[in-house]
Formats: C-alpha cells, structure tokens, sequence
C-alpha cells in the first residue's frame, strides 16, 4: 500500500472536520495513477487536476457498480470511452482542449491500470466488501477532495512536488527539515508501507478539535504555497484554492486562522518526532 502514513494524516483531518473518514481510504490516488508512469505526477499531483482525478474515478466505480463488479465488463465499457475521448482530443480545436482531453484519457487509463489495488485497498481498510457507489462520491464529494489534499499536503513533507503547475513549476517541500534528520533511514521507513511510523503522530489533544472543512482546504493550499522554494506567489495559490472550492459549489470567502494555525501546531510536532525518531548520527 502506498504511502500509509499519508492516508493516516488524511484520515485525521477528515475526522477533525466532522467528514466521512471511508473518504481517505481513496486519499493515495495521486501516487496510484503514476505508479507506472512516474511523469505522470505533472498531472496528479497539480492542485487543479484533482477535480478531473475525482470526476474519472467516480465514473470507473459508476461503472463497476452497474456491470456488478465485472472487471472484464468494466474494463471492456472504458475502453469504449476511452476511444470516444481520444476521437474528441484528435477533434479539439485548441491546444487547451487537446490537453484537457490528454489529462483525462491518462486519468483513465492508469486508474484501470491499477484498480485491483485500489479496490483491494479500500475494502481492507474500510473493514468492508462494498466498494464506493457513485451515491457515494455525491453525498461525499467534499470529504474525499479534502482526503486528496491533505494527501498532498502531507507528501510535501516527504518528496518536493510540482503542485501548482502549470502557473508554476517551483517545487514545494520540507526542506529545512531534510536537512537536520537522516533521509536515508526517513526514506527506507516509508517505504516499507509500515502503519508503525511515528503512532504519537497522530496521537494528544491536537486532534480533538473541530474545525471547518472547507477552511482546512484552503489552509492546507497556503501552506503547500508556503513551502515553495522560493514560496509560491499567493495570486497562484489563491486561484488554485478558488478553483478547487468552486469545485465544491462554494464561492463565498472563507476565513481559515484556526485551520491555518492546526496546521502550523501540527508541523511543530511533526518536526520534533521526525528529528528524534530519524536523527543524524
């Protein structure tokens, strides 16, 4: 399982802000879709491409709900779709459309690449054999974008990322810390997939609070800008979060202190378990 330790962090937000938490079971798409194609994090780790990412697997598991979990019937019905969306990228009259349409067909293709993994994932840590409906990615839209990016927040921590290409392709991430604990032992950790890493992570009062989804995912954007290097301009941050809100129907502004400052309490004690449990030698 991909990035375990990212679905916990996404799992844990979700909590505090009274969602769904089955929504961070589905958390690691952007490592799943690129799993066999490392270039394609361009697409799934950009901030503005999760919609897309959302919309694809929600008509793949629309799918396996109608043909009653036919893979071979599912697999069979997306490829049908696949040529339909090829024929509109060969027809489109822009470049725009052509790499909308390009997106959209990679989404698809490396989501069906992968969907053993991604079903098998799901019902081993929803303790359950019913996948997702499409009922489900309606009523729980706004949970599982959240579980998205705080996946990528989190992963900010991990590896740099181009998160809000195209507007820019500086790479956010933790750089400070990288540089006061042992990466190479960091790194072997994580990708053992061990549910074990740091437990007093996630652990204490921090997560008893209760907060505000829609600010939390607007914190989580300003503080991946933040951790550009150099920080992200806010005019790109912004329209990023304005984009994924829309997303979600909201267009009103939200305030996001209390969210922000969860966020910045969070990271302090991040810091400290990482320098003790990977510390130079």
């Amino acid at each position: 399982m991909d990035q375990i330790i990212n679905i916990k962090f996404a799992g844990k937000i979700i909590e505090v802000c009274g969602l769904n938490k089955n929504a961070a079971y589905l958390a690691n798409l952007p490592i799943l879709v690129t799993k066999d194609f490392s270039r394609g994090t361009f697409f799934s780790h950009a901030l503005s491409s999760v919609p897309d990412l959302l919309d694809a697997t929600e008509e793949v598991f629309s799918v396996m709900e109608e043909t009653g979990r036919d893979v071979v019937k599912a697999r069979k019905t997306f490829r049908e779709i696949i040529n339909s969306t090829e024929q509109s990228m060969k027809n489109a009259s822009n470049i725009m459309e052509e790499n909308f349409y390009t997106k959209k067909i990679f989404i698809y293709e490396n989501i069906l690449i992968q969907l053993d993994e991604l079903t098998s994932q799901y019902e081993k840590m929803a303790g359950s054999s019913n996948l997702p409906t499409k009922k489900f990615f309606r009523e729980n839209q706004q949970a599982l974008l959240l579980s998205i990016i705080a996946f990528i927040y989190f992963n900010q921590w991990i590896a740099p990322r181009q998160v809000f290409t195209p507007m820019t392709f500086i790479c956010s991430g933790s750089w400070q810390l990288w540089e006061t604990i042992d990466m190479t032992k960091f790194t072997e950790q994580l990708q053992t997939g061990a549910d074990d890493i740091c437990p007093s992570l996630f652990e204490g009062s921090i997560w008893s609070e209760k907060l505000d989804s829609f600010a939390m995912l607007k914190a989580l954007i300003i503080r991946i800008g933040e951790m550009g290097s150099p920080p992200i301009p806010y005019s790109i941050v912004d329209w990023n979060i304005r984009v994924l809100l829309r997303y979600l129907g909201l267009n009103d502004y939200k305030k996001s202190d209390m969210e922000y400052s969860f966020l910045k309490n969070f990271e302090t004690h991040m810091k400290v378990l990482f320098q003790k449990e990977f510390n130079k030698q």
